[in-house]
């Protein structure tokens, strides 16, 4: 398992989201040297609507992001069955992530390593869902789900005595992607991005991974 492999090591940040499992739990933080290098979100299963982009865009905008920022990674590694996309048969826990949300998530990680991201498809997708999934602007404006803000309170409360980046962002977790990024430094016009996104960029092909049953950290983890 990832996180296993890399758990004592403080030169890799290890960034997981996904469904609860026995393992992955927000209080693993890593051990020795590794302490606060392992982060994971811990989503609440079969929630009713489903955990979707608008959950996955707070997740980035508070923990990911901030955290990456503030370890300043040479690379990005990015591993993903990416059968939480729409167009799958429901995955395990009930996950429902579009493809231009990961597109999304994918230039914004892109950004914090200079272009510098590998990405592993693993087993399990759909090139024709992939493809054609697209998300409505609307969920920029959007507020996550109670549940999935507490379960980021939660792994902000535990990361942010590693990590100062985060501490500021605590009160803005519920808060729309559109709000957070107008009040707190724009650096890039992300309704802009959003619209022109396409699923395979120019320069870089990736997508960046999100949980579904997977990251039990080998299936649906994110790496970093």
């Amino acid at each position: 398992m990832t996180q296993e492999m890399f758990y004592t090591d403080p030169n890799v940040l290890h960034i997981s989201l996904h469904c609860s499992t026995v393992k992955g739990r927000a209080d693993e933080v890593g051990f020795g040297d590794g302490e606060g290098f392992n982060v994971n979100v811990e989503w609440s299963r079969d929630l009713d609507p489903p955990i979707g982009d608008t959950e996955y865009l707070a997740a980035f905008r508070t923990v990911i992001k901030p955290i990456a920022q503030q370890f300043s990674p040479d690379v990005i590694l990015i591993s993903t069955k990416f059968n939480t996309v729409d167009g799958h048969p429901a995955s395990h826990g009930g996950l429902r992530v579009s493809a231009k949300c990961f597109g999304l998530l994918t230039q914004n990680l892109m950004e914090l390593s200079g272009g510098h991201v590998v990405v592993v498809l693993e087993q399990g997708h759909d090139i024709t869902a992939v493809c054609e999934a697209s998300m409505a602007y609307d969920v920029l404006m959007k507020k996550p789900c109670a549940a999935a803000v507490q379960s980021l309170h939660r792994v902000l409360q535990i990361h942010s005595q590693y990590w100062s980046s985060v501490r500021d962002l605590t009160h803005t977790v519920g808060e729309s992607w559109l709000w957070a990024e107008r009040k707190y430094s724009v650096q890039t016009d992300t309704a802009s991005a959003l619209a022109s996104l396409s699923v395979t960029t120019p320069k870089y092909t990736g997508f960046f991974r999100g949980g579904t049953e997977p990251v039990e950290h080998d299936e649906d983890e994110d790496k970093m």
